[in-house]
């Protein structure tokens, strides 16, 4: 990514480069998804050569290593790959729905560590846990301030309180809205900074 200079020495824009081979490849496990919802008798060790086997190139998906041992995505193969994955948790939703013990849904929640910014509404299987994600892979999301913020605004809008389990994502939220946290996202629960608290000094 490339910082856009503007005036004062501050940075307007992080741009990064469209990836081809991240956005054909988010396609590809979306339709596999998809098949994988409709063709009901599909066994789990299908599921798993179909949705979670390695990209062919992973040099082309910005990987520091091979998907089957820690997926770091760069920030580019990640906004790219989204263009599909977004939609990744209306599958989610709906196998849940149809049968609860599917073996999509596991497979779904691994998908849903690869690429945290398209698997925001992607419960866990405990409910008072966090989709595990790969150090690398958070910090390029985290450092990107677009990203990032788009990431935050997708767990308000999908009322995702599972993430709130993440030690970042609280103080994260409640710093993005700022006095208004409580009346703008009032089913978060977010806690009351230490000021408001203690009241104007």
């Amino acid at each position: 990514t490339n910082p856009l200079p503007c005036g004062g020495g501050f940075t307007l824009i992080r741009e990064f480069r469209f990836d081809e081979t991240a956005a054909v490849f988010g396609a590809r496990l979306l339709f596999r998804a998809a098949w994988c919802y409709l063709q009901r008798d599909t066994g789990r060790d299908e599921v798993a050569r179909l949705l979670l086997e390695p990209p062919p190139s992973a040099a082309g998906l910005g990987l520091s290593s091979s998907l089957t041992a820690a997926a770091q995505f760069s920030t580019a193969a990640q906004f790219s790959a989204d263009l599909t994955l977004q939609h990744l948790p209306a599958i989610f939703r709906m196998a849940r729905a149809l049968a609860p013990g599917d073996p999509l849904l596991a497979a779904l929640r691994e998908l849903a560590g690869w690429f945290p910014l398209s698997g925001i509404g992607i419960q866990p299987a405990d409910p008072q846990d966090f989709p595990a994600i790969d150090s690398g892979t958070w910090e390029n999301l985290q450092a990107h301030p677009g990203l990032r913020q788009l990431f935050l605004d997708r767990i308000l809008s999908a009322r995702a309180r599972h993430w709130l389990k993440h030690p970042d994502i609280t103080l994260a939220i409640r710093h993005s809205l700022g006095e208004y946290a409580t009346d703008l996202a009032p089913s978060f629960d977010l806690p009351v900074p230490l000021s408001e608290k203690i009241g104007p000094v």
